[in-house]
């Protein structure tokens, strides 16, 4: 029973972790885009 509740907080954890990366990543992206010098 304490162990699919641990695994729910788990995966929200890494949903958490994975939607933070990918707007950081967007982040940079428009950084990039929006800098008139890129890489």
């Amino acid at each position: 029973m304490l162990k699919p509740k641990r695994n729910m907080i788990e995966n929200r954890a890494r949903l958490m972790r994975l939607k933070r990366k990918g707007a950081e990543m967007r982040g940079a992206c428009l950084l990039i885009i929006s800098c008139p010098i890129g890489p």
